[in-house]
């Protein structure tokens, strides 16, 4: 029988009198891995406070190792045993390997001697069949590295459990693997993980079960052996966001023209074999790459920066010229990059600036600015708020910045607008947000084209489905 670790039963929380948990069930045994989806980054944080013991219940029942954590002391002797691994840097650069996993740990007495407590480090490491050089400086090692040294660290420190989040912002998804791999051997050896993450694929993939986590509150828990990926997650997505299935994945409607405004004319890139293809306007196309290296020739083609090996493709008709991004915007190709908040916003105008330079950038006349300040404010006065209008965008929430990417394109309308992993590294009810920005582009008359390499992304909407797999294609309507 497995041994209950840790328990949390009917706990409500307020913070600055506001209740920020209300209801949260969740439960973790020895070695064993529990994914916790939430809908929002706020939520998260909520529950990370708690088990930092920076967050007391009002209500409700905590158990630490079969115990009720009753007193404040108990409640530091549980933080205690935790460890927190996230996309912060938490390694010194100074400091070799071996010395950052055994002696800047939290229980090493100053007068203890460094050589003593390293003594057996490498062959420590050589057991759990890690590459890690013991002397190697912290400061050399890339991010991967980091957050498996934060790992070893906190086993040999003697947390019994290691929460996980943010990691993937940092880490590539090699490394991620890597990093789990040790998170596998280390649970061999009693250890137990609380996993945060935006991805459901990963969820799935390294989680023995999930606990779904709606507006502070418990709604569900999902065991990976009964996880259909193409039903199940629409399911949960639909529910969370507080639509229907039927809402979440509904077909967009092609314009009532009819006319084809992009066409792939046995286009061949890198290898792959021709595409023939045709999106109208107001279609949606999902890009799924599960070789995790084609969509960005696709991309890079689309942007102009190269030229397919073999055919063409045809842009409302008229072949389409090769040149840079520059020239593709000026053809009608719109482009949404990975972390496009950080990327494609200028931080230091205001949300009302960033509209408006779009608009003179399209019509090429500067001098009309305050006319298309009114045309702007007329327009979007019922998507933001005047306050929002005025603000620099660096102040604005995360939700207004994402808007304000969308309808910066919705505002010039391009022919084509090409968005790269939307989905990636935003919480779930950002998702749900993007959704819906998504279908108002396609509303308004835009072809869209998401490229992605995870499976959840790439069925989050409804659309036409090219699917790149074992360098093969396939195309579903």
């Amino acid at each position: 029988m497995k041994n209950e670790i840790l328990r949390f039963e009917n706990v409500h929380c307020m913070m600055e009198r506001r209740q920020c948990i209300n209801g949260l069930f969740l439960d973790l045994f020895d070695a064993e891995i529990c994914g916790i989806m939430v809908d929002n980054i706020r939520e998260r944080e909520y529950i990370l406070q708690l088990l930092r013991g920076e967050l007391s219940p009002y209500y409700g029942w905590m158990y630490y190792d079969g115990n009720k954590v009753t007193s404040k002391r108990a409640l530091d002797l549980m933080a205690s045993k935790i460890a927190f691994i996230n996309a912060s840097e938490a390694i010194y650069g100074h400091l070799s390997v071996e010395e950052n996993i055994y002696v800047a740990r939290r229980n090493v007495e100053w007068y203890e001697p460094v050589n003593r407590l390293c003594r057996d480090a490498q062959e420590k490491l050589d057991d759990l069949s890690l590459s890690l050089k013991c002397d190697k400086k912290g400061y050399l090692l890339g991010a991967g590295e980091a957050k498996q040294v934060e790992l070893l660290r906190a086993f040999e420190s003697g947390c019994r459990i290691a929460v996980i989040s943010e990691i993937e912002q940092v880490v590539t998804d090699v490394q991620l693997e890597s990093f789990f791999e040790l998170v596998e051997t280390l649970r061999g050896r009693g250890m137990s993980f609380l996993y945060f993450s935006t991805s459901t694929s990963r969820l799935f993939r390294y989680a023995d079960r999930i606990t779904v986590v709606k507006k502070g509150r418990t709604v569900g828990f999902v065991d990976r052996e009964n996880f259909a990926r193409s039903s199940l997650y629409m399911r949960l997505y639909g529910k969370m966001a507080g639509i229907s299935e039927d809402a979440s994945a509904r077909s967009l409607t092609p314009a009532a023209d009819g006319h084809d405004v992009l066409r792939f004319v046995r286009m061949k890139i890198n290898g792959l074999p021709p595409i023939d293809l045709s999106l109208k306007a107001g279609e949606l196309l999902n890009v799924f790459d599960a070789d995790y290296a084609n969509f960005h020739n696709l991309v890079e083609v689309l942007e102009g920066e190269h030229l397919p090996e073999n055919g063409h493709f045809l842009l409302k008709g008229v072949r389409y010229s090769s040149g840079n991004m520059e020239h593709a915007i000026r053809q009608g190709i719109g482009f949404i990059e990975g972390k496009s908040m950080e990327r494609m916003l200028f931080m230091d105008l205001s949300v009302l600036d960033n509209l408006v330079i779009m608009l003179c950038c399209k019509k090429h006349k500067i001098f009309s600015r305050k006319k298309y300040r009114r045309l702007v404010l007329n327009f979007y006065g019922d998507v933001f708020t005047r306050e929002e209008l005025d603000h620099k965008v660096y102040e604005v929430s995360d939700e207004c910045k994402l808007k304000l990417i969308f309808y910066k394109w919705i505002l010039v309308k391009p022919t084509v607008l090409v968005c790269v992993r939307p989905f990636a590294s935003v919480d779930y009810h950002m998702r749900q947000l993007t959704a819906d920005l998504l279908r108002k582009a396609a509303e308004e008359g835009i072809a869209v084209i998401i490229f992605s390499n995870q499976f959840d992304e790439s069925h989050t909407m409804k659309g036409k489905c090219l699917t790149i797999r074992n360098s093969e294609i396939s195309i579903e309507e």
